[in-house]
């Protein structure tokens, strides 16, 4: 399985049947958090479908919230500092346990995820050839592209989301590796895919 990360989706998923390349599964965030969440009814209504991706959105929305608030507090040279609440640790718990899931279920033999050594500076990287391929030559909105997704990268804990995971994977007894992830399609299964098959086609190297 691998287990890629992304400038808009969070993490996205793909399970592959190495020998062959063939995608058996793929999942993106939303997937992922797809299972509903148990509420009780209001009296006199019917209860609504809620997902866990709720969850994420409501992360978001605090840290809109925060941002909005430590702009404010900046301006008026008062305390800035606005703590994130434990709802991002949940998200990546959540997260975690849909991806092992999967991993037990298809039995794989190891779960690939990246390497995440300067990876803010790689994506940064990323997001800026992405504004200047969109935008040519105006500056001005090649910064403003690239301010939607650069609040996206500051935001996301990876490193918290890639320790859930290794975590719920060592009480099953899945082993985890790591390698370079070296692109950040928005809405792609390709990277979760090269992951997994780089990591094959190494090992294969070395036995040959």
């Amino acid at each position: 399985m691998g287990v890629s990360i992304g400038l808009q989706q969070p993490v996205s998923v793909a399970v592959i049947n190495v020998p062959t390349g063939e995608v058996l599964l793929d999942r993106d965030t939303k997937q992922l958090l797809n299972k509903p969440v148990q509420q009780k009814p209001k009296q006199g209504k019917q209860a609504k479908r809620h997902t866990q991706y709720g969850f994420l959105l409501r992360r978001r929305q605090q840290q809109q919230e925060n941002d909005f608030k430590r702009q404010q507090a900046q301006i008026k040279a008062g305390d800035n500092r606005f703590g994130e609440s434990n709802l991002g640790e949940y998200v990546d718990r959540l997260l975690a346990k849909a991806i092992v899931e999967i991993a037990i279920n298809y039995r794989v033999s190891s779960i690939v995820m990246p390497d995440l050594t300067n990876i803010r500076e790689i994506l940064e990287s990323e997001i800026a050839a992405r504004a200047e391929a969109k935008i040519p030559g105006v500056k001005k909105a090649q910064k403003l592209y690239a301010k939607k997704y650069r609040q996206n990268i500051h935001r996301w804990s990876y490193a918290r989301l890639c320790e859930a995971i290794a975590f719920k994977a060592a009480r099953h007894n899945i082993a985890i590796e790591y390698d370079k992830q070296v692109a950040f399609k928005t809405l792609s299964v390709m990277p979760a895919k090269d992951l997994a098959l780089s990591v094959y086609h190494s090992r294969q190297q070395k036995h040959s």
